[in-house]
């Protein structure tokens, strides 16, 4: 059961990390910055932090 989901929190963290680097880039790429979409941006970016933490405790 561990495996399945330290392979669950794997993925999800790396599907959070991209959609954090599609935010991110689209962030940049537009020049316009507003509060709303950098604090989504850094939720994603916490979230897929924590997510791979927890895979790595469980692989520990």
């Amino acid at each position: 059961m561990e495996v399945f989901t330290s392979i669950a929190c794997a993925l999800l963290g790396l599907v959070f990390i991209l959609m954090f680097l599609m935010k991110f880039i689209n962030i940049i790429s537009n020049g316009v910055v507003a509060r709303k979409q950098i604090i989504i941006c850094l939720i994603n970016l916490l979230t897929a932090l924590l997510l791979l933490h927890f895979h790595f405790e469980i692989d520990i």
